[in-house]
Protein backbone atom coordinates (compact mmCIF):
# COMPACT_ATOMS: atom_id res chain seq x y z
CA UNK A 1 0.00 0.00 0.00
CA UNK A 2 1.40 3.33 -1.30
CA UNK A 3 0.48 6.63 0.88
CA UNK A 4 0.78 10.35 -0.35
CA UNK A 5 0.60 13.30 1.74
CA UNK A 6 -0.68 16.39 -0.22
CA UNK A 7 0.59 19.53 1.63
CA UNK A 8 -0.82 22.96 1.44
CA UNK A 9 1.49 26.32 1.63
CA UNK A 10 0.69 29.69 2.85
CA UNK A 11 0.40 31.47 -0.03
CA UNK A 12 1.06 35.18 0.14
CA UNK A 13 0.61 37.50 -2.41
CA UNK A 14 1.88 41.25 -1.43
CA UNK A 15 0.04 44.02 -2.49
CA UNK A 16 1.76 46.95 -4.44
CA UNK A 17 0.95 50.38 -3.90
CA UNK A 18 2.14 52.51 -7.05
CA UNK A 19 1.57 56.40 -7.03
CA UNK A 20 2.23 58.59 -10.29
CA UNK A 21 1.99 62.12 -10.07
CA UNK A 22 1.48 63.91 -13.13
CA UNK A 23 1.60 67.54 -13.02
CA UNK A 24 -0.14 69.94 -15.84
CA UNK A 25 0.04 73.22 -15.99
CA UNK A 26 -1.40 76.01 -18.59
CA UNK A 27 -0.23 79.65 -19.05
CA UNK A 28 -2.14 81.67 -20.81
CA UNK A 29 -1.18 84.83 -22.76
CA UNK A 30 -0.76 88.10 -21.04
CA UNK A 31 -3.50 90.39 -21.83
CA UNK A 32 -6.17 87.76 -21.83
CA UNK A 33 -9.29 88.73 -19.89
CA UNK A 34 -9.41 85.06 -17.43
CA UNK A 35 -5.65 85.39 -16.26
CA UNK A 36 -3.55 82.57 -15.80
CA UNK A 37 -4.79 78.96 -14.38
CA UNK A 38 -2.99 75.82 -13.83
CA UNK A 39 -4.50 71.93 -13.55
CA UNK A 40 -3.12 69.22 -11.38
CA UNK A 41 -3.98 65.25 -11.81
CA UNK A 42 -2.79 62.50 -9.49
CA UNK A 43 -3.23 59.37 -10.83
CA UNK A 44 -3.30 56.43 -8.28
CA UNK A 45 -3.41 52.33 -9.14
CA UNK A 46 -3.86 49.93 -6.12
CA UNK A 47 -3.60 46.11 -6.30
CA UNK A 48 -5.77 44.19 -3.49
CA UNK A 49 -3.33 41.35 -1.52
CA UNK A 50 -4.58 38.29 -1.94
CA UNK A 51 -3.78 34.82 0.53
CA UNK A 52 -4.30 33.82 4.06
CA UNK A 53 -2.63 36.91 5.55
CA UNK A 54 -2.72 40.93 4.29
CA UNK A 55 0.17 43.03 4.02
CA UNK A 56 1.12 46.04 2.01
CA UNK A 57 4.18 47.46 1.53
CA UNK A 58 5.56 50.95 0.90
CA UNK A 59 8.64 52.11 -0.99
CA UNK A 60 11.71 52.27 2.51
CA UNK A 61 9.39 50.01 4.65
CA UNK A 62 10.62 46.59 5.85
CA UNK A 63 7.60 44.37 6.60
CA UNK A 64 9.52 41.31 7.40
CA UNK A 65 12.44 40.64 9.18
CA UNK A 66 15.77 39.98 6.82
CA UNK A 67 17.03 36.53 5.98
CA UNK A 68 19.90 37.34 8.54
CA UNK A 69 17.74 37.57 11.52
CA UNK A 70 15.53 34.37 11.44
CA UNK A 71 15.87 32.87 15.11
CA UNK A 72 14.28 30.42 17.20
CA UNK A 73 11.45 32.26 18.75
CA UNK A 74 8.76 29.73 20.37
CA UNK A 75 6.67 29.41 18.46
CA UNK A 76 7.36 25.52 17.87
CA UNK A 77 5.45 22.84 20.10
CA UNK A 78 7.66 20.32 21.51
CA UNK A 79 4.52 17.66 21.05
CA UNK A 80 5.52 17.91 17.31
CA UNK A 81 9.34 16.96 17.85
CA UNK A 82 8.65 14.27 20.17
CA UNK A 83 11.40 11.49 20.04
CA UNK A 84 12.64 13.51 17.35
CA UNK A 85 16.60 14.98 17.47
CA UNK A 86 16.85 17.28 20.21
CA UNK A 87 19.07 19.99 18.25
CA UNK A 88 15.16 20.82 15.63
CA UNK A 89 14.49 23.14 18.41
CA UNK A 90 17.00 25.59 18.07
CA UNK A 91 16.75 25.37 13.94
CA UNK A 92 13.09 25.98 13.41
CA UNK A 93 11.13 29.20 13.89
CA UNK A 94 7.93 30.46 12.58
CA UNK A 95 6.24 27.44 13.29
CA UNK A 96 2.06 26.76 12.33
CA UNK A 97 -0.24 24.72 13.20
CA UNK A 98 -0.91 22.70 9.82
CA UNK A 99 -3.01 19.70 8.41
CA UNK A 100 -1.92 17.15 5.60
CA UNK A 101 -3.90 14.95 3.77
CA UNK A 102 -3.04 11.35 3.74
CA UNK A 103 -4.25 9.67 0.61
CA UNK A 104 -4.34 5.86 0.07
CA UNK A 105 -3.66 5.69 -3.65
CA UNK A 106 -5.03 2.40 -3.84
CA UNK A 107 -8.16 3.28 -2.49
CA UNK A 108 -8.28 0.47 0.25
CA UNK A 109 -9.21 2.99 3.13
CA UNK A 110 -10.96 6.93 2.82
CA UNK A 111 -8.06 9.98 2.49
CA UNK A 112 -8.13 11.65 6.33
CA UNK A 113 -6.17 14.87 7.26
CA UNK A 114 -3.08 14.39 9.84
CA UNK A 115 -2.37 17.35 12.40
CA UNK A 116 1.10 18.69 12.25
CA UNK A 117 3.24 21.97 12.06
CA UNK A 118 4.89 23.62 8.96
CA UNK A 119 8.09 25.79 9.90
CA UNK A 120 11.22 27.61 8.79
CA UNK A 121 14.59 27.23 9.27
CA UNK A 122 16.86 29.36 11.72
CA UNK A 123 19.34 31.56 10.14
CA UNK A 124 22.83 29.56 9.94
CA UNK A 125 20.82 25.98 10.27
CA UNK A 126 20.74 23.46 7.99
CA UNK A 127 16.98 24.20 7.11
CA UNK A 128 17.78 27.79 6.13
CA UNK A 129 15.49 29.10 3.45
CA UNK A 130 13.58 25.75 3.70
CA UNK A 131 9.84 24.47 4.89
CA UNK A 132 9.76 22.09 7.41
CA UNK A 133 6.65 19.97 7.75
CA UNK A 134 6.51 18.42 10.93
CA UNK A 135 3.73 15.49 11.53
CA UNK A 136 2.43 13.68 14.34
CA UNK A 137 0.79 10.40 13.21
CA UNK A 138 2.02 6.54 13.68
CA UNK A 139 0.90 5.22 10.52
CA UNK A 140 2.50 7.71 8.27
CA UNK A 141 5.56 7.41 10.51
CA UNK A 142 5.61 3.73 9.37
CA UNK A 143 4.24 4.15 5.55
CA UNK A 144 7.47 6.75 5.49
CA UNK A 145 9.84 3.91 6.62
CA UNK A 146 8.44 1.47 4.02
CA UNK A 147 8.17 3.60 1.74
CA UNK A 148 11.84 4.93 1.88
CA UNK A 149 14.07 1.15 2.47
CA UNK A 150 12.42 0.44 -0.60
CA UNK A 151 13.30 3.34 -2.54
CA UNK A 152 16.67 4.55 -3.41
CA UNK A 153 16.98 6.73 -0.29
CA UNK A 154 20.24 6.93 1.55
CA UNK A 155 19.59 5.46 4.94
CA UNK A 156 21.81 7.30 7.92
CA UNK A 157 19.37 5.24 10.77
CA UNK A 158 16.98 2.33 10.97
CA UNK A 159 15.63 1.90 13.89
CA UNK A 160 12.39 2.20 15.54
CA UNK A 161 12.51 4.87 17.26
CA UNK A 162 14.90 6.92 14.56
CA UNK A 163 14.41 6.27 11.10
CA UNK A 164 16.34 8.98 8.88
CA UNK A 165 17.59 9.42 5.35
CA UNK A 166 17.14 11.79 2.29
CA UNK A 167 16.15 10.33 -1.22
CA UNK A 168 18.73 10.72 -3.89
CA UNK A 169 18.57 13.00 -6.72
CA UNK A 170 18.71 16.91 -7.60
CA UNK A 171 15.97 18.31 -5.18
CA UNK A 172 15.61 15.21 -2.36
CA UNK A 173 13.33 15.16 0.51
CA UNK A 174 14.78 14.59 3.87
CA UNK A 175 13.12 12.31 6.54
CA UNK A 176 13.24 11.56 9.92
CA UNK A 177 10.70 9.30 11.65
CA UNK A 178 10.01 7.73 15.41
CA UNK A 179 7.88 5.18 14.57
CA UNK A 180 7.22 4.61 18.36
CA UNK A 181 5.89 8.39 18.89
CA UNK A 182 4.30 8.65 15.11
CA UNK A 183 6.40 12.20 14.91
CA UNK A 184 8.08 12.82 11.49
CA UNK A 185 9.82 15.93 9.87
CA UNK A 186 10.21 15.88 5.98
CA UNK A 187 11.25 19.08 4.11
CA UNK A 188 10.95 18.34 0.48
CA UNK A 189 13.26 19.76 -2.24
CA UNK A 190 15.82 20.47 -0.36
CA UNK A 191 18.03 22.98 -1.56
CA UNK A 192 21.81 22.01 -2.55
CA UNK A 193 20.78 18.39 -3.60
CA UNK A 194 22.68 15.35 -1.83
CA UNK A 195 25.74 17.22 -0.18
CA UNK A 196 23.21 19.65 1.99
CA UNK A 197 20.93 17.06 2.25
CA UNK A 198 23.81 14.69 3.81
CA UNK A 199 25.31 18.18 5.78
CA UNK A 200 21.90 18.82 7.61
CA UNK A 201 21.62 15.57 8.78
CA UNK A 202 24.97 15.54 10.18
CA UNK A 203 24.13 18.61 11.85
CA UNK A 204 21.67 16.69 13.77
CA UNK A 205 24.20 13.83 14.83
CA UNK A 206 23.93 11.46 12.35
CA UNK A 207 27.33 9.74 11.30
CA UNK A 208 26.75 9.73 7.22
CA UNK A 209 29.56 8.00 7.41
CA UNK A 210 27.57 4.83 8.08
CA UNK A 211 25.11 5.90 5.90
CA UNK A 212 23.62 2.95 3.24
CA UNK A 213 22.58 3.95 0.25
Amino acid sequence: MQQHQSKSVALVIVGLIVAIVVVLAAILFLGKDNGSSSNSATESNTEGTIGLTEEQSTPGSTSSPSPGGLQADGSLDSTYVDGLPPQLSGFLTACSKAQFELQYEDGSSPNRMMDGMQCSGTSGSPFFMQKVDLVNDKEYANEVALRENVSDAVIASDTPTNFAGYSAGPAPTLFIANRESGRVLEVENFFGGDQKAREALQALGYNMADSVG
